[in-house]
């Protein structure tokens, strides 16, 4: 299924593990096919094996979580260089302090917003 595949690829960028939780009603076929589908085919592991409510568990492997992190970074990267851009000027990535007041002599608050400081 894709989208699990998007999901897990997404969650390798920041985890080292997945968890799923959900209700199991022993004798259903629609719970039956669902436990099925979640600790065979996807992989994951119950923690609760004898709980109707089932804590399920999915190791994500070191080179996949690396480059999930990579990935994670670069989005991270793209979003920083955009905001810079935005901000124009080639000292856009620079905020000069005043060493004495310890204040900030751009217009922008610590937020990266206007600080609404006229002047």
């Amino acid at each position: 299924c894709l989208l699990v595949v998007v999901v897990e690829e997404r969650l390798a960028g920041a985890c080292d593990q997945i968890q799923i939780e959900y209700d199991y009603s022993s004798g259903s076929k629609y719970c039956d096919r669902l436990k099925s589908w979640y600790e065979g085919k996807l992989g994951f592991k119950c923690v609760t094996p004898f709980s109707s409510f089932r804590k399920c568990r999915k190791p994500i492997p070191k080179a996949v979580r690396r480059a999930g992190f990579r990935r994670r970074l670069g989005r991270i990267r793209d979003v920083l260089q955009q905001e810079l851009q935005e901000l124009g000027g080639a000292d856009g990535d620079k905020v000069m302090v005043d060493a004495s007041s310890g204040e900030e002599e751009e217009e922008f608050g610590s937020c990266g917003g206007r600080s609404g400081r006229s002047g």
